[in-house]
């Protein structure tokens, strides 16, 4: 009898310590994520009244045109990671000029990261830099708050935008590279996104066009490719494609733009160099 009360209160007592276990809250630490080693700091700070640390990651110093951001959010108490949350952006330059922003798609980060992105119309430095506004939500304490970041931007080259005037309405359309960011021999991946400014402070994705590209060597005579896609759209501006450079050296990207069988420009072009 009493070597069936010892088994079976041993019984209990590892039942429930497992239960226990099971149950205990699990503390994502900041060494879980590690920020990946291609991309470099560009801001951080505090959301006031969120209880959260912001940093903001790019690959390269912030440009004009598409810059991919990469966001960590931290608790600021205990210091571990935050991989749920809603975030909303938003990017001015002073009153009158507004960035183009597209927030991370869902709540749920990626790898620790939450991705968005930001267009750049100009450059900006000084007392002219940009400012980038990010909100967010702790959903573990149901509170919001946000943090603004001064960011320096600087011009592009070769350019990696461009603008068109809407004579009918006037309004400019912005059309910029997104990929190849860097590019390789073979197929590449070839995306734009193209958003319309109605005024300095609104910008809405452009859906039906149709986007013509050849892919040409200026330096050399009667030197293209032929073997790419023409972008198609995929959705929120943006249009991929693929483009085959056959060998090393600067690439001129033509750029043809078709809305309802009327070509709309096609003196635009991106250069690149592999």
């Amino acid at each position: 009898m009493k070597r069936f009360s010892f088994v079976h209160g041993a019984f209990i007592f590892i039942f429930f310590a497992a239960l226990l276990g099971s149950c205990k809250k699990e503390v994502t630490s900041p060494a879980q994520y590690a920020i990946p080693a291609n991309l470099k700091m560009i801001s951080s700070g505090f959301a006031v009244g969120a209880a959260t640390k912001i940093e903001v990651y790019a690959a390269t110093d912030l440009f004009t045109g598409y810059n991919k951001l990469y966001i960590a959010l931290y608790d600021s108490v205990t210091n571990a990671r935050i991989t749920q949350s809603n975030i909303s952006l938003s990017a001015y330059m002073g009153t009158s000029q507004q960035g183009i922003v597209e927030n991370p798609s869902g709540t749920q980060a990626n790898n620790g990261l939450f991705n968005g992105a930001a267009i750049f119309t100009m450059p900006g430095t000084g007392n002219n830099a940009w400012s980038l506004i990010i909100q967010v939500e702790n959903m573990s304490s149901k509170s919001t708050g946000s943090f603004t970041s001064t960011l320096n931007v600087i011009q592009a080259s070769p350019a990696r935008l461009y603008s068109l005037s809407q004579p009918d309405d006037s309004t400019s359309i912005f059309v910029c590279l997104v990929q190849p960011s860097t590019p390789q021999l073979g197929v590449n991946s070839f995306e734009v996104a193209m958003y319309k400014q109605t005024n300095g402070m609104a910008y809405t994705p452009v859906s039906g066009y149709d986007i013509m590209i050849t892919a040409e060597m200026p330096s050399m005579a009667d030197m293209n490719s032929p073997n790419n896609i023409n972008p198609v759209y995929i959705g929120n501006g943006h249009y991929t494609g693929k483009v085959d450079f056959i060998m090393s050296g600067s690439w001129q990207i033509n750029m043809g733009l078709v809305q309802n069988g009327i070509v709309i420009d096609s003196s635009h072009y991106f250069n690149l160099s592999l």
